[in-house]
């Protein structure tokens, strides 16, 4: 019955998808700013283009680190959640069918 309420489901794909929406501001604005700098630094040196491209790396990789471990905290209490409802629902059921059985 749980499987039927899709509250115990373990082989599903959220987790991807949860890395993918939590990593996607941090990196559309990586994305933002090295455009940005590339159309700026056009016509100036290489060395301002790298030292750019270090300065953003430097604050992409800790975000990207902290969204993927906020990502997974989350996918761990929503599965916590999900084994605790399907728990309360499996409980109930057979609470519920051995009081039926009990008056018939």
């Amino acid at each position: 019955m749980a499987v039927f309420l899709n509250v115990n489901y373990e082989r599903d794909d959220l987790l991807p998808v949860m890395l993918i929406v939590f990593n996607l501001v941090p990196v559309s604005i990586f994305l933002t700013v090295m455009s940005f700098t590339i159309v700026i630094n056009f016509g100036t040196a290489l060395v301002i283009e790298m030292a750019a491209l270090v300065f953003c790396l430097a604050w992409l990789v800790p975000s990207m680190i902290l969204c993927s471990v906020t990502a997974l905290i989350f996918w761990h209490a929503i599965q916590f959640t999900r084994f605790v409802i399907g728990t309360y629902v499996e409980r109930s059921i057979n609470r519920s069918l051995s009081s039926h059985q009990k008056f018939c």
